[in-house]
């Protein structure tokens, strides 16, 4: 009995020590869509930073479904969501301990429209064949003007 105490109380204190990391632990959760047509996101990057100085805290990436899990301590945090082509999202974020979902979350299209583009080229003035070396007259200087 007395080599049994020794586990026995090591067991206990151990599971009381991960009881006690985890207080003051948050579950930040949710899902992030397109808001056009209401599909998922996948790999949309979501960056947990303090609201004082921008600094990075927690991050994540979502799954194919669009949803995401970043854990943190509580507190108060700046949320980014951004992914490529679309807008960034900033949310303030109260993450008191235990589950906080903070449900959908969408994200606009960054449209931009640009000038048109207008693309102009002349032929070359000759091309090399196996057995000759054609010329192109019309885009020779002297074709252009005449006396």
């Amino acid at each position: 009995m007395k080599t049994l105490y020794p586990y026995i109380l090591f067991v206990t204190i151990s599971f009381n020590l991960s009881g006690a990391i985890a207080i003051g632990q948050a579950i930040i959760t949710g899902t992030v869509i397109d808001a056009n047509n209401s599909d998922p996101l996948e790999f949309t990057q979501v960056a947990l930073l303090k609201p004082s100085d921008s600094s990075l805290v927690a991050g994540a990436v979502s799954n194919t479904d669009g949803s995401f899990e970043i854990t943190a301590s509580s507190g108060s945090y700046l949320m980014t969501v951004n992914f490529i082509g679309y807008e960034v999202l900033w949310v303030e974020v109260e993450a008191a301990s235990g589950q906080v979902d903070l449900g959908t979350l969408s994200l606009n299209q960054a449209a931009e429209e640009l000038d048109e583009v207008e693309i102009t080229a002349a032929a070359r003035l000759f091309r090399s064949e196996v057995d000759r070396r054609v010329y192109s007259v019309e885009n020779m200087p002297l074709a252009e003007g005449g006396f």
